[in-house]
């Protein structure tokens, strides 16, 4: 009797530890430019009702190449309004930094600046957007998406 627990303990044993998975899978990327473009990168999400209304990435693009280190804190942002492909109005959106409103440079899906953005939206509308460099340690970007809401971001920069 005791030799037919042994067994089939052995059995369950022997299916449960075959079955697992004994290695981590671990993501690792030689791409400095992605590497560094992901440290610096926020995703917000716009929730209402346990539905998700509105994705916006932004991205800190003077850490990411040299060229965009200038008199601006530049980033790339990405907004997506999960509805707007079935409604007949545009949706307006307006990113302000301080109560100013920002200008949005829109930018076309072939820009080579998308080879490197992480959390790369293809349903999204990219825009580059900069902000006067002055003496601070952070930006805060106030976005305001018409009849969807809005919401603020705070990333850290560089001087």
């Amino acid at each position: 009797m005791i030799n037919k627990y042994a067994l089939l303990l052995f059995t369950s044993i022997f299916i449960f530890a075959g079955c697992s998975n004994k290695k981590q899978e671990v993501f690792v990327t030689d791409n400095k430019i992605y590497s560094v473009a992901l440290q610096h990168t926020k995703k917000i999400d716009i929730v209402e009702s346990l539905g998700t209304k509105a994705i916006l990435t932004v991205t800190y693009l003077n850490y990411v190449n040299e060229s965009y280190d200038d008199n601006n804190h530049n980033f790339l942002v990405g907004i997506y309004v999960a509805d707007k492909h079935f409604q007949s109005e545009k949706i307006q959106y307006s990113i302000l930094n301080n109560g100013m409103e920002l200008e949005l440079k829109q930018l076309d899906e072939n820009n080579l600046m998308f080879g490197n953005i992480p959390l790369e939206n293809k349903w999204a509308d990219y825009h580059l957007v900069c902000v006067p460099k002055e003496e601070q340690n952070k930006v805060t970007l106030e976005f305001d998406i018409d009849n969807i809401g809005n919401t603020i971001v705070t990333l850290p920069v560089k001087n």
